[in-house]
C-alpha cells in the first residue's frame, strides 16, 4: 500500500512538474520587459493581431511546438533622433566667385526629433515585413526623421527666399509642427516634438541680385552672337549658352 501510494505521488509530482513546465513555456508575457511589447509569429498562425504586454496575463499554445514560434520584442520608448541637412543654393560656387568674395551661399540646419511609436502601428508594420526586428524598427524612425528634416529645411529655405524678413532660429516648436504636418505626412508615428537646435542660411537677396546680373550678361551675350557675322559657326556655342541660361532660370 505504501509503494502504491509512493508511486502514485511520484506520478502525481512528475504531472505538476510537466504542466508547470507547459505552463511556463506558453506563458508569453514573461518574456516581454517593461516599455516594451511582443509580437508572437508561428509557422502554424502566422503573425498575432494582438501585441503581448508586460502586466497582461498571455499565453500561447504554439510554442510548446518546437522552432514554431517566434516572440519579437519591441521597445515603446520615445525615440530621440537627431539630423543634420545641409547643402547650397543651385550654382552657389560660380556666383560666389563672380562676387570676388567669400560670400556663402550655403544652408545647414540641425534638427532634434522625439517620435513615439504604438504597439498597433508596431504589428501592422511587422506583419507589413517592413521590419523585422528592434534595429529595423529603429532604421525604420530614422529614416522617417530625416525624411522629415529634409521636408522642413525644403519649407524653411523657400520661406527665406520668399519672405525677406523671415528668421528660422526663431520657430518654435509650434511653429516646426506646423510648417509640415508631419504627423499626417507620417501616419504610423507620432512625433511629439520638434526642436531647430542651429541653423546657418544663405542671403537670398545677394544672391539673387548676383543671379539676375549674371543671366542677364549671358543673356547680352547670346544676342550679340546671334547678331554677329559669323553665328553660323557659333552655333553649337549659343545653344550651349541657351541651355546653361535656360537651366538657371
Amino acid at each position: 500500500m505504501k509503494r502504491f501510494l509512493k508511486n502514485l505521488f511520484v506520478c502525481f509530482l512528475i504531472l505538476v512538474v510537466c504542466a508547470a513546465a507547459v505552463f511556463f513555456i506558453g506563458w508569453t508575457s514573461l518574456r516581454v520587459s517593461p516599455d516594451c511589447i511582443g509580437v508572437v509569429k508561428s509557422k502554424t498562425g502566422g503573425i498575432q493581431k494582438e501585441p503581448v504586454r508586460p502586466g497582461k496575463f498571455s499565453w500561447n499554445w504554439e510554442f510548446l511546438l518546437p522552432t514554431n514560434t517566434k516572440l519579437e520584442v519591441f521597445e515603446l520608448k520615445p525615440y530621440l533622433i537627431n539630423k543634420k541637412i545641409s547643402g547650397t543654393l543651385p550654382s552657389a560656387e560660380l556666383y560666389s566667385t563672380l562676387l570676388k568674395s567669400n560670400a556663402n551661399f550655403g544652408y545647414n540646419f540641425d534638427f532634434d526629433f522625439c517620435v513615439n511609436i504604438s504597439s498597433e502601428s508596431i504589428v501592422s508594420l511587422y506583419e507589413q515585413l517592413v521590419f523585422s526586428d528592434q534595429k529595423g524598427l529603429e532604421r525604420y524612425i530614422d529614416q522617417i526623421c530625416d525624411s522629415a528634416a529634409k521636408m522642413l529645411s525644403s519649407e524653411i529655405m523657400k520661406k527665406l527666399e520668399n519672405e525677406p524678413f523671415f528668421q528660422p532660429e526663431t520657430l518654435t516648436q509650434e511653429d516646426l509642427l506646423g510648417l509640415v504636418d508631419l504627423n499626417k505626412k507620417f501616419r504610423e508615428v507620432q512625433f511629439s516634438s520638434v526642436v531647430l537646435n542651429e541653423c546657418s542660411y544663405p542671403d537670398y537677396s545677394m544672391y539673387k541680385t548676383v543671379r539676375a546680373t549674371f543671366l542677364s550678361k549671358i543673356k547680352d551675350v547670346v544676342s550679340e552672337l546671334e547678331n554677329s557675322s559669323g553665328s553660323e559657326e557659333n552655333a553649337d556655342f549659343i545653344n550651349r549658352l541657351k541651355n546653361f541660361f535656360n537651366k538657371q532660370e
